[in-house]
């Protein structure tokens, strides 16, 4: 089987299978013999950007929202809650604010990034990130996180932003334009 569209992420189960999100496809998964299927229950949804959480549940930022999935029960893949706030949004991008993935950066073009924390078997906001953007359109590209804990935003036709933190609040916004 092959996957005919743009992959556009790709992550590591607990069990070591691999999950690939693919545009207008769905998951699929790759188990550790290299067996390769489509998730059935996923197959028309458009996947940006999925992570495993500390917990081993999918995060995936989807053109409906985000959502989080548990894939190690009887079913191959089972929502367990659409994080409140994001329902109906194209998220574009997510990614882990640190290695212990139990907090998230999450980019929703037009609105800005946001930052969620698990609380119990679901994920809320915690803050939203515009203003220190400093961006007219908020067509935030891109996210990553440094080794320094520091979030990169690119922001189309706009540059790239480094938003450093002292523990929890920004310290210092570097603008880089083109």
């Amino acid at each position: 089987e092959k996957i005919e569209t743009k992959i556009s992420d790709v992550d590591k189960d607990k069990s070591k299978n691999i999950w690939v999100a693919a545009q207008q496809k769905g998951l699929y998964k790759i188990d550790s013999t290299i067996k390769f299927k489509q998730v059935e229950a996923t197959a028309n949804e458009n996947f940006n950007a999925i992570y495993f959480d500390l917990d081993n549940q999918l995060l995936a930022a989807t053109d409906e929202g985000l959502i989080l999935f548990k894939t190690d029960g009887k079913k191959e893949i089972e929502p367990v809650c659409s994080i409140n706030g994001f329902e109906g949004k194209k998220v574009k991008s997510l990614i882990p604010c640190d290695s212990l993935r139990n907090a998230f950066w999450v980019a929703v073009p037009g609105e800005g990034v946001y930052k969620i924390l698990k609380a119990g078997s679901c994920y809320y906001i915690y803050s939203q990130i515009v203003e220190d953007l400093g961006s007219a359109t908020m067509n935030i590209s891109t996210l990553f996180v440094d080794h320094s804990r520091n979030l990169w935003v690119g922001l189309l036709g706009e540059g790239l932003r480094k938003i450093s933190f002292d523990h929890l609040n920004i310290s210092n916004v570097l603008y880089i334009n083109k």
